[in-house]
C-alpha cells in the first residue's frame, strides 16, 4: 500500500529512501533501496499538485506503458507503476554513469571510435523500441546514460508515441525535417536524432547552429549537411542517416548497426569497439553520479504538454497499475513451474515446439558484455520479451490493435557474475506479463471491456502462451527455500540473438517467490501479473563447469514454446509471435 512519511511525502511502499536524486515543479526523483533484497532503485514521482491534472496524468502512465513494453539492456527498465489516490511513481532502473550531455560539456567532441560505440549501443535501444512500435521522438544527448563499462541507455520515454502517431514536439537542435513539417513520428525520425548527435559527438556542435526557431526549421528542411570536421570515413553514415527523405534514410536501426560496424571495422580497425568502450568508460566514470537527472523527464511534464496519441485504452496502460486493492484473479493468471512460465485465459494449457525467430526483431536487443577483471564480483543483467504482432489471431479478435498484445517480460540478474567454485550466487527473476481477458474490438481497433467475469461469447477467446517448456499439470507457487533450477548455456552456442533454442543443463537451486500480484484492471481491459523469483546456488566445488563465459536463464528454452488457442495447439508465428532478449552471463573462472 502507497505510504506517507512523517513529513507527509507519500512514497511507494517497501522502498527506504536513500538520497534525493533531483526536484522540480514536476516532482522529485530519489535513490531507493527494497526493504526485503537491498536492490536498489530509481524512483520518479509526480508531484502531488500535478494529480488533479488528468492530461499531465496520463502522459505519465504512458510514459511507464512505453518502458514496460520496450526489453533491452540499452533501455532503462520499469520495475513498477504505481498509482493511488496520494501520487503516482514509476519505480525504474536505477542507472550509474553520466549523460552524454554532460561528458560532452566537459570534452567538447569523443574520439571517432569513442562516437561509434555509443551511437551502437544507443541504437540498440532505439531498435528494442521500435520493434514494439514505439518511436522515442526525443533523442538526444541528456536522454542517453553513458555508464562507467562504456555501455549506453537510453531514458525519457515521457514524449515517446506509437509509430505513425504523433505531432512535431522534440528537440529543435535534433528534430527531423518531418517533425518540422507536423507529419508523423516513425523510426526514421529517430535514426535522424541519432545521426544528429552522432555528428555533434564528432565535430563538437549540432548540425545547425541555434538560431531562431522558425530558422533552425528550415535549416533542418532543407540546408545541406555541414560536414565540415567530419572526417571523410564517417560522412556516407551521417548522409544516409541525415538525409531530408525518411524513406532515404537507413530502413530501421538494426539496419544502421551493420553499416556502422562495417564501416568502423574498414576505418578504425577491428578493435574500434574495444577502444570506443574503454574511452567512454573512462570519462563516464570521472562523471559518473547515482542517477542523472535526465531520468525527471524535463518539460515533458509540464502541465497542458501534448500527450501521447494511443490507438485504444489499453495503449495507454500496458504497464499497468499497482493496485491499491487486488482484483479477483478469475480464470486469467500467470503460472509457472520449475520448467517454464505461462501467461493463459481460460482453459487448458498445451506445450508446443517453437520455430526460431530472425530477422531484425531477433537482434533489437543484444548487449556487448565487457569483460571484467580477474576477481570474483560484479553484476550481469538480462531480459527476454516475448509478445505478438498479430495479437487478434491468437485471442479471437481480428481488429485487436498489436499494441495491445498480451506480452510476457522477464528482467534477468545475476550477482557476482564473476565466479569461481564455491562462489554462491544469486539469479534473481522479475516477472511482468499483461493478459487481456473480457475485451471486445471493433473495427477501428476500439476496446469496449465487458470485465473479467463476463459469460459473452464475443469477447477474447480462451488462449495461452509460455516461455519455456511446460509439463503440463496444473502447479501452485513453489514455497519459499523449495527446490528449483536455473539453465546454464555456454556462451559458444548462444545464437546472436542472445537467446538459445535449448540445450541448457539444469543447476539445482533454493528457490523463492514473492512479491506475487496479479489485478485485473478494466481501463486495459487485462491482467497485469507480477512477481519475483530469487534463485541461490554455490558454483560446485567438485564436477565444476569448466572455466569459461556462460549464460543463465530461468527456463530451458528461454523462448516462447506454449502457444494454445481455444485449447487447440498452434505454431507461434501463427500469430506473429516473437521473443527477444539477452541473457545475463556467467563467467567462471579459472581456480
Amino acid at each position: 500500500m502507497p505510504e506517507s512519511t512523517p513529513d507527509q511525502k507519500w512514497h511507494v511502499s517497501g522502498y527506504t529512501e536513500l538520497s534525493k536524486i533531483g526536484s522540480g515543479t514536476q516532482g522529485r526523483v530519489v535513490l531507493a533501496r527494497t526493504d526485503n533484497s537491498s536492490h536498489i532503485a530509481a524512483i520518479k514521482y509526480l508531484d502531488s499538485g500535478l494529480l488533479g491534472n488528468p492530461r499531465t496524468q496520463l502522459l505519465f502512465r504512458k510514459e511507464a506503458a512505453v518502458l514496460q513494453r520496450v526489453a533491452s539492456p540499452h533501455v532503462a527498465r520499469l520495475y513498477q507503476y504505481v498509482e493511488g489516490p496520494q501520487g503516482a511513481a514509476i519505480v525504474m532502473e536505477a542507472v550509474g554513469g553520466s549523460t552524454l550531455r554532460k561528458l560532452l560539456d566537459e570534452q567538447q567532441v569523443l574520439a571517432p571510435e569513442a562516437a561509434l560505440a555509443m551511437l551502437k549501443g544507443s541504437l540498440f535501444g532505439l531498435a528494442a523500441a521500435h520493434a514494439v512500435d514505439v518511436v522515442h521522438r526525443d533523442y538526444k544527448p541528456a536522454n542517453v546514460i553513458v555508464q562507467p563499462n562504456g555501455q549506453s541507455k537510453l531514458v525519457d520515454f515521457g514524449i515517446a508515441v506509437l509509430t505513425g502517431r504523433g505531432d512535431g514536439l522534440g528537440t529543435p537542435r535534433y528534430m527531423a525535417p518531418e517533425q518540422w513539417n507536423g507529419g508523423p513520428a516513425s523510426p526514421e525520425t529517430d535514426i535522424y536524432a541519432a545521426t544528429c548527435v552522432f555528428f555533434e559527438c564528432i565535430t563538437g556542435a549540432p548540425p545547425y547552429p541555434d538560431a531562431d526557431v522558425q530558422v533552425l526549421g528550415e535549416l533542418h528542411r532543407a540546408a545541406p549537411i555541414p560536414y565540415g570536421s567530419l572526417p571523410e570515413a564517417l560522412r556516407p553514415l551521417v548522409a544516409r542517416g541525415m538525409d531530408k527523405e525518411p524513406g532515404r534514410r537507413y530502413e530501421n536501426a538494426v539496419e544502421f548497426v551493420s553499416a556502422l560496424e562495417s564501416l568502423a571495422s574498414d576505418a578504425y580497425g577491428a578493435d574500434w569497439e574495444k577502444r570506443g568502450l574503454i574511452a567512454l568508460g573512462a570519462a563516464a566514470a570521472a562523471l559518473a553520479t547515482a542517477l542523472p537527472l535526465a531520468l525527471f523527464g524535463g518539460t515533458a511534464l509540464t502541465q497542458g504538454a501534448a500527450i501521447i496519441s494511443g490507438t485504444g485504452g489499453a495503449a495507454g496502460h500496458a504497464a499497468g497499475s499497482v493496485a491499491e486493492n487486488a482484483g479477483h484473479l478469475g480464470q486469467a493468471a500467470a503460472e509457472f513451474s520449475r520448467q517454464g512460465i505461462l501467461a493463459k485465459v481460460g482453459g487448458a494449457k498445451v506445450a508446443t515446439g517453437v520455430a526460431g525467430v530472425g530477422g531484425a526483431a531477433a537482434v533489437t536487443a543484444a548487449v556487448l558484455l565487457w569483460p571484467s577483471g580477474p576477481e570474483v564480483g560484479g553484476i550481469s543483467r538480462g531480459s527476454v520479451h516475448a509478445y505478438f504482432t498479430r495479437p487478434g489471431l491468437l485471442v479471437g479478435q481480428p481488429h485487436m490493435p498489436a499494441a495491445h498484445t498480451p506480452f510476457i517480460k522477464l528482467d534477468l540478474t545475476v550477482s557476482p557474475t564473476r565466479v569461481r567454485p564455491g562462489t554462491k550466487v544469486r539469479f534473481t527473476m522479475r516477472f511482468t506479463a499483461r493478459t487481456p481477458s473480457g475485451g471486445k474490438y471493433a473495427s477501428d481497433g476500439s476496446l469496449k471491456c465487458f470485465g473479467e467475469h463476463t459469460k459473452r461469447k464475443d469477447v477474447i477467446a480462451d488462449f495461452s502462451f509460455g516461455i519455456g517448456s511446460d509439463d503440463g499439470g496444473e502447479e501452485e507457487p513453489e514455497p519459499a527455500g523449495s527446490e528449483g533450477n536455473v539453465w546454464l548455456y555456454e556462451a559458444a552456442v548462444v545464437p546472436r540473438s542472445g537467446l538459445p533454442q535449448g540445450g541448457g543443463t539444469p543447476i539445482k537451486t533454493v528457490q523463492k517467490h514473492a512479491q506475487e500480484s496479479q489485478p485485473y484492471n478494466m481501463d486495459t481491459c487485462a491482467y497485469l501479473s507480477t512477481w519475483v523469483d530469487i534463485h541461490d546456488f554455490t558454483v560446485p566445488v567438485r564436477n565444476s563447469p569448466p572455466p569459461g563465459s556462460y549464460r543463465l536463464a530461468p527456463t530451458n528454452p528461454p523462448r516462447m514454446v506454449e502457444v494454445t488457442r481455444q485449447g487447440t495447439k498452434v505454431s507461434p508465428e501463427v500469430a506473429g509471435g516473437r521473443t527477444e532478449g539477452t541473457l545475463p552471463e556467467l563467467t567462471v573462472l579459472p581456480e
